[in-house]
C-alpha cells in the first residue's frame, strides 16, 4: 500500500511546486504532471533505461514537495497555498482515488485483451526494466505504443524497492487515475462556499459518470481507447477554455499531444488533429489580438511549434525505437487508394467491398446502448450520437457567444474537432479493409470501441465547456448544473459504475483467476531451467487459457504449441491433421523446452502417446521437458495438487 500513497503523492508534486511559487491552482497542474511522468519515463525508456528514470521521477517529485514546503515556510505564504492547493479539485482527485484503491484492491487481471497486453506489457517492464519492443521479451503486441504501461509501471517499481512483487490491482488504479484527473478542469472555477455548493457536488458525479458513457468498461479493463479519446479531448479542451494562455498551459498542450501520439497507433492522427487546432487558433489570434504583433505572433506560432515538434519527436522517436530494436511491427500495411475507391464506388465484389457496405450500415443503422436509455431499450446509432453532439456544442457555443467569447477562435477550434471525428471514421473504413484480416474486417471487430474513440473526445470537451458555464452563482447556473448532471446520470451506465462500487468486479476477477492457481504457483517450481520456454496444451479453451498462463508466469515464457500450426482463436492441436510426430518437430524449431497439459479431452492421448517416453503418465496438468536427444517428452510432475 505504501507503494501506492508515495504515487498519489508523486502525482500531485508538480501542483504542489506549482501552487507555493505560483498562483496557479492544482487542477491547472495536475493533468500536466501525469503527462511530465509519461515523458521522463519514455525518454529514459527509449535507451532501455527504464528505472533510471523511476529515479528520476522519484527524486524529482521528492525535490519539488521539498522545495514547495520550505518555499511556504519561509514565505509564511501557508493561507496562499492552502487556497490554492486544497481546491475543491483537489478534494475529488483525493476521494476519486481513495474511491479507486477500496474498489480495486486485491483485483486480478481477468479480461483477455488485459492478460494479451495491455497489463503483460507492464508485467515485462517490471521484470525487464525497459521497454517491450525487443523479440526476446515475447510480447504479442510489440509495436504498440507505451504511454499508459509506463505510467502504470511507476507503482510497480516504488513497490519493488520495497520489496513487493508484481501488484495487479495497482495497474487498475494508475490507469483510472490517469482518466479522472482529466476531469479536474470541471472545478476551476469553483470555490469552497455556499453558492458552489451544488455545482461542487453535480461536479463529483459528473466526472466520474462520464469516463463511462461511451466506454462503459473504462473501470473494468485497462484497455487504451476510453483514455486516448479522453486525453485527446482534454487537449482540445484546454486550447478553448484558455485564451489568455501562459507556460502551464503551452506546456500542457505540447506534452498532451505528446502523449496521445505515444497512447495507441491511432494516437498520432488525434494529435495531428489537435496541432491543426492549435495552429489554426494561432492565426486567429495574430488576425484579432490587441497585443504587440510580434507578441501575438511568437505566443500563438511559438504554441503551435511546440505541440507539432511534440507529436512529430513521440512519433519519429517510437519508430526509431522499433526499428533499433527489430520489433514486429503490427497494422502496417500500405493503403491502396486505389483498392479502396473501387470499394467505395462499389466495383469491388470482394471481401473489402462486403466490409465497407457493413461499416457504413453499422454507422448509420447500427445500435448500441447508452446508459439508462439503453436499459430502457433506447439505443443510438453512431450518427445520431454524432448529431446530438454537434447540437449540444452549438448551444453551448451560443452560450459562450452570450458572455463575450471570441467566437473566431472558439469555433475554429469546434470545427477541427467535429472535422477530426468525421476523418478518424473514414480513416477507421480505411484500417478495416488494409489493416486487419479478412474475417476481421467482415465482423468489423472492436467496431464500437473504435468509433467512440473520437465520439468519446468530444464528450470530455463538451463536458468540460458545460461545466466551466456553471461557475457564475445565479438562478441560471443552477439550471445548468441540473441540467448537465440529468443528461450526465441519463448517458451514464449507472449498473457498471455499482458494480465498480460494490467491488464486484474485484470478485469476479478472483473467481475467473481460481482455476489457474494451481497450475501458476505449481509449475514454476518444477522448471529447471532459466528462461525456458513452455508449449500449453489447452482444448476447448486454448485461447484464453494460453494468455491466462503466459501472463501469470511470466517472467517464464508461455507459447502456443508451434507458430503458424494453427489460427489462434479457432483451432486446437485435436481439431487440425497433427501427428504426434509433427507436434514434436514443431516444438523443436519453436525452442520449447517443455510442454503443459493445461486442459485434455478424451482423445488426446490415443493421438499423441507416440510424442511421450511414458504415455501412462499422460495426465490433464502434467508438465514434461523435451528431451533433444530422444525427441521424446518426459514427465516432470503435474500442477494438480491432488
Amino acid at each position: 500500500m505504501i507503494a501506492i500513497i508515495l504515487f498519489f503523492l508523486i502525482l500531485c508534486s508538480g501542483s504542489t511546486f506549482a501552487c507555493s511559487f505560483s498562483t496557479a491552482r492544482f487542477e491547472k497542474v495536475a493533468p500536466l504532471t501525469v503527462f511530465a511522468i509519461i515523458a521522463i519515463l519514455y525518454v529514459f525508456g527509449l535507451f532501455n533505461r527504464l528505472a533510471m528514470g523511476a529515479w528520476v521521477v522519484l527524486l524529482l517529485g521528492a525535490a519539488l514537495w521539498v522545495f514547495a514546503v520550505v518555499h511556504v515556510a519561509a514565505k509564511r505564504s501557508y493561507l496562499a497555498f492552502v487556497t490554492r492547493f486544497f481546491t475543491p479539485a483537489f478534494a475529488f482527485f483525493m476521494l476519486a482515488f481513495l474511491f479507486l484503491l477500496y474498489s480495486n484492491y486485491g483485483r486480478l487481471v481477468s479480461n483477455r485483451d488485459d492478460l494479451a497486453h495491455w497489463a503483460d506489457t507492464v508485467k515485462i517492464l517490471f521484470f525487464a526494466d525497459r521497454l517491450a519492443t525487443a523479440p526476446s521479451l515475447f510480447a504479442q503486441y510489440q509495436s504498440y505504443p507505451p504511454a499508459m504501461s509506463l505510467l502504470q509501471y511507476l507503482p510497480q517499481f516504488i513497490g519493488r524497492l520495497f520489496r513487493g512483487g508484481f501488484s495487479e490491482w495497482q495497474l487498475y488504479v494508475a490507469f483510472e487515475s490517469a482518466v479522472l484527473v482529466l476531469f479536474v478542469p470541471a472545478f476551476s472555477r469553483l470555490e469552497w462556499n455556499k453558492l458552489h455548493a451544488l455545482s461542487i457536488a453535480a461536479m463529483f458525479v459528473c466526472a466520474c459518470c462520464v469516463p463511462g458513457i461511451l466506454h462503459t468498461d473504462v473501470y473494468r479493463t485497462l484497455m487504451i481507447d476510453p483514455y486516448l479519446g479522453l486525453v485527446a479531448g482534454f487537449g482540445f479542451a484546454t486550447l478553448l477554455l484558455n485564451e489568455k494562455r501562459g507556460t502551464l498551459d503551452t506546456a500542457t498542450l505540447a506534452l498532451c499531444c505528446f502523449v496521445v501520439t505515444l497512447s495507441k497507433q491511432a494516437g498520432a492522427v488525434l494529435a495531428i488533429f489537435l496541432c491543426a487546432a492549435v495552429l489554426l487558433d494561432a492565426l486567429c489570434t495574430r488576425k484579432q489580438s490587441a497585443e504587440p504583433v510580434r507578441h501575438s505572433r511568437l505566443r500563438g506560432s511559438g504554441t503551435a511549434a511546440l505541440c507539432i515538434a511534440a507529436t512529430a519527436g513521440a512519433y519519429a522517436s517510437w519508430q526509431w525505437k522499433l526499428r533499433l530494436d527489430g520489433s514486429v511491427k503490427l497494422f502496417s500495411n500500405p493503403v491502396d487508394l486505389s483498392v479502396f475507391w473501387r470499394a467505395v464506388t462499389g466495383e469491388d465484389a470482394g471481401y473489402r467491398g462486403q466490409s465497407l457496405e457493413a461499416f457504413f450500415r453499422a454507422l448509420f443503422t447500427g445500435r448500441q446502448d447508452i446508459g439508462v436509455a439503453g436499459y430502457a431499450g433506447i439505443p443510438f446509432s453512431f450518427a445520431a450520437l454524432f448529431l446530438g453532439l454537434l447540437v449540444f456544442a452549438i448551444l453551448i457555443a451560443l452560450a459562450y457567444r452570450a458572455r463575450g467569447k471570441d467566437m473566431r477562435r472558439f469555433n475554429a477550434t469546434l470545427a477541427v474537432l467535429f472535422v477530426g471525428c468525421i476523418l478518424f471514421v473514414i480513416g477507421l473504413a480505411v484500417s478495416y479493409l488494409f489493416q486487419f484480416s479478412q474475417a476481421e474486417a467482415l465482423n468489423l471487430a472492436s467496431f464500437d470501441r473504435y468509433v467512440n474513440i473520437p465520439l468519446a473526445m468530444i464528450v470530455l470537451v463538451l463536458f468540460l465547456l458545460a461545466a466551466n458555464l456553471i461557475s457564475q452563482p445565479g438562478r441560471e447556473s443552477r439550471r445548468i448544473t441540473i441540467a448537465l448532471l440529468a443528461i450526465v446520470l441519463l448517458l451514464s451506465p449507472l449498473k457498471e459504475l455499482g458494480n465498480f462500487a460494490l467491488r464486484r468486479n474485484t470478485a469476479y476477477s478472483k473467481s475467473v483467476r481460481a482455476p489457474y492457481e494451481a497450475s501458476v504457483r505449481l509449475i514454476p517450481e518444477l522448471i529447471d531451467k532459466q528462461g525456458a520456454k513452455i508449449s500449453v496444451v489447452s482444448i476447448g479453451s486454448r485461447d484464453f487459457d494460453l494468455q491466462m498462463l503466459a501472463f501469470c508466469m511470466r517472467p517464464l515464457h508461455v507459447a502456443d504449441y508451434g507458430s503458424s500450426a494453427l489460427t489462434l482463436t479457432e483451432d486446437d492441436i485435436c481439431s487440425v491433421n497433427l501427428s504426434a510426430k509433427d507436434w514434436i518437430a514443431l516444438l523443436n524449431r519453436d525452442g520449447f523446452d517443455y510442454a503443459l497439459l493445461y486442459r485434455l479431452n478424451d482423445r488426446f492421448a490415443s493421438v499423441f502417446s507416440a510424442a511421450f517416453a511414458a504415455p501412462e503418465t499422460i495426465a490433464q496438468g502434467g508438465l514434461y521437458r523435451l528431451n533433444k536427444d530422444t525427441q521424446l517428452l518426459e514427465f516432470v510432475g503435474s500442477a494438480n495438487e491432488s
